[in-house]
C-alpha cells in the first residue's frame, strides 16, 4: 500500500508495511517465555551439579592425601608395633611405631574423633587436622590381619555445597607392611 503525504514543500511517498496483529504478538511472546524460563532451569541444575562435583573432587582430594600419609607412616612401620582398630562411625586411635628393634620410639597416632568429625595426626607433641575445615569424615575402617592392613574412609563436604547424605565419597585401600 502506498500512501501520498503532503508537505509545504514536496510530496513524500509513505508505505505502510504489513504488521503483527495483537495475537501473533501474544503468542510469540508465551513462546519465547516458555523458552527463556526452560533453559533458565536448565542453567540453574547444571550449576547446581557442577557444585556437587566440585564438593565431591574436593572431599577426594582431601581423603586421598589422608590415605596417603597414613599408607607413608605405615609403610615405614613395624607391622607387629602398629596397633587400634577402627569400625566405621566411633571415635578410635591407630597407632604406629617406626621399625626399631619391636620397641616402640615416638609413637605416630592417627585419631578419629567421631564428635568433630575429623581425622588427626599425632606425632609426639604435635597434632595436625588431616582434612580441611570443609569436609566432614563420616566414618573410618582400619583393620589390620597379619602384615595386611585395611583402610576405608567416608567423608562428604559441610559447607554450602553440601553432597546429599546418599551421595557420601568412599575411599578405601588395602597395603601389606614388609617391616618385621
Amino acid at each position: 500500500m502506498m500512501f501520498y503525504k503532503k508537505s509545504n514543500k514536496n510530496i513524500k511517498k509513505v508505505y505502510l508495511l504489513p504488521a503483527f496483529s495483537l495475537l501473533e504478538m501474544i503468542v510469540a511472546l508465551g513462546i519465547f517465555s516458555i523458552l527463556l524460563g526452560v533453559s533458565t532451569s536448565v542453567l540453574v541444575r547444571i550449576m547446581r551439579i557442577k557444585m556437587s562435583v566440585d564438593a565431591k573432587s574436593s572431599v577426594t582430594d582431601n581423603l586421598e592425601y589422608t590415605i596417603e600419609t597414613m599408607k607413608r607412616h605405615l609403610l615405614a612401620a613395624n607391622a607387629s608395633l602398629v596397633t587400634g582398630a577402627c569400625n566405621g562411625s566411633s571415635s578410635c586411635t591407630i597407632t604406629v611405631c617406626p621399625q626399631n628393634n619391636n620397641v616402640c620410639g615416638e609413637e605416630k597416632r592417627f585419631i578419629y574423633d567421631s564428635d568433630k568429625h575429623e581425622l588427626t595426626f599425632k606425632k609426639g607433641d604435635k597434632e595436625i587436622t588431616l582434612t580441611s575445615a570443609d569436609v566432614e569424615v563420616q566414618g573410618v575402617v582400619f583393620q589390620k590381619v597379619g602384615n595386611y592392613v585395611f583402610m576405608m574412609l567416608k567423608a562428604t563436604d559441610k559447607g554450602n555445597r553440601a553432597i546429599p547424605q546418599n551421595q557420601a565419597v568412599v575411599l578405601q585401600t588395602s597395603l601389606v607392611i614388609r617391616n618385621e
